[in-house]
């Protein structure tokens, strides 16, 4: 049998398996998988070096970083899914959009705790499609192409990244809702009187709240736009929407990337930093998120931030502390004034009466609670528990916390509220 027809029959095989099963079944082939625990094995031994062989770190951290990028995809392709989906949604809701891509973040490694925040975008390009861009006839008296147009930008500053949502579509409609807000009970009418637009246009994250006049198969439930928000300040991130009715709309996700990815590095040169850039922050992050979007309280300013010791530090009546282990050893204390307590106890026993008797146990239990939900959406990690090790939180009363580093620096930082003010500390005590 001639050679060549032997090949010419095995290419036309080949070619019928590649249809069925799929142009990559080949190239699988010559692929090796390995599984990730495997992997993050590798990545503890060599993050315990990087502790006891300081002579080489440049070596190991650039070891951990290809191990990342070998394992990991870009914060690029994770969002290359979303045109697509773009372009389905306006197929279903007779809009028709240009052809766009994800551009930038082609570099930035996207870390595995990062999933549930790409998965949430969804509901940004839903929204984009299905209030943004208005139907063809809208469009043309309008003055604008028969296609909208939707992009998204990734920006990497190093510490954080930045995602650009952006369409050029209707605009949101401000005065509708502020309407909205009220008639759901979100806000006031003084209250929206003294809100800038900028913190109006911010009410469509909050829950329940939803432009649309009826429920839709795609929109119109008030929860997709709260997800988001959710899922952002889990990772101590910021949020901001700005929208112009008749040209559009565009919202900007400023995530912070470096909290753990550098954590290693700093760690084997400066434990002092980690204390402050990587423990601080997010917490303090999280904690304004929390008072004001969670539980809707004021601040009545900005943070007031300073390096103190314990000694000099007046603690409030209720104080609960957490302990981070791990490549920094740091403690987490929060104090609270008696009232601000007592606000939070009715906002998270959404206002259930406590028993007088019980009332002091409740207090200490909620003083915990708040750390605790605090210290986990900022710092928590599943990525890699070989990074930070969190204790439960404690009660602690204000001479036990001077008797042992008495005279160790802290970092304090006083949040000062409409109903009292509330202290975190954090440093070795």
């Amino acid at each position: 049998m001639d050679e060549s027809n032997i090949n010419q029959w095995m290419d036309k095989d080949l070619a019928i398996i590649g249809e069925i099963l799929g142009k990559e079944f080949f190239e699988k082939q010559h692929k090796l998988v390995v599984d990730d625990k495997f992997m993050f094995n590798i990545e503890d031994k060599i993050t315990q070096l990087l502790h006891s062989d300081t002579r080489h770190i440049t070596t190991y951290e650039t070891i951990l970083s290809e191990i990342n990028k070998a394992r990991g995809i870009s914060v690029n392709q994770a969002l290359s899914s979303y045109p697509k989906l773009c372009q389905d949604i306006a197929k279903i809701t007779d809009k028709v959009i240009f052809d766009f891509k994800v551009t930038g973040g082609e570099d930035v490694l996207m870390p595995l705790h990062f999933k549930p925040f790409i998965k949430s975008l969804v509901h940004l390009f839903r929204n984009a499609v299905d209030h943004g861009i208005e139907d063809l006839e809208t469009r043309l008296i309008n003055d604008k192409s028969e296609k909208g147009l939707i992009s998204c930008h990734v920006e990497d500053h190093s510490e954080y990244i930045k995602i650009i949502i952006s369409d050029d579509g209707a605009g949101i409609d401000v005065d509708r809702l502020k309407g909205k807000a009220l008639q759901a009970g979100i806000v006031d009418q003084n209250k929206l009187l003294v809100m800038t637009n900028n913190e109006v246009l911010n009410l469509i994250f909050h829950e329940g709240l939803s432009t649309n006049e009826a429920v839709s198969q795609l929109s119109g439930r008030g929860i997709g736009m709260n997800v988001v928000k959710v899922e952002v300040e889990k990772l101590s991130g910021q949020l901001d929407v700005e929208s112009q009715m008749g040209k559009g709309t565009s919202v900007t996700l400023k995530i912070p990337i470096a909290i753990y990815g550098n954590l290693i590095n700093i760690a084997a040169n400066s434990r002092d930093n980690i204390t402050i850039e990587y423990i601080l922050s997010p917490v303090i992050n999280r904690v304004t998120s929390f008072l004001q979007s969670d539980m809707g309280f004021n601040l009545n300013r900005q943070a007031i931030f300073t390096y103190t010791t314990m000694q000099k530090v007046g603690l409030k009546k209720f104080t609960s502390y957490i302990h981070i282990s791990g490549l920094v050893e740091v403690s987490v204390c929060m104090s609270f004034d008696q009232f601000l307590l007592d606000k939070l106890l009715e906002e998270l026993n959404h206002g259930h009466k406590v028993l007088q008797e019980e009332l002091l146990e409740y207090r200490q239990s909620v003083s915990m609670e708040v750390l605790n939900i605090i210290i986990g959406n900022a710092l928590f990690n599943p990525y890699d528990h070989s990074i930070l090790k969190i204790t439960s939180p404690n009660i602690i009363e204000h001479d036990e916390l001077t008797t042992e580093g008495a005279n160790e620096k802290i970092a304090h930082v006083i949040i000062d509220t409409e109903y009292g003010e509330m202290q975190v500390l954090v440093g070795r005590f």
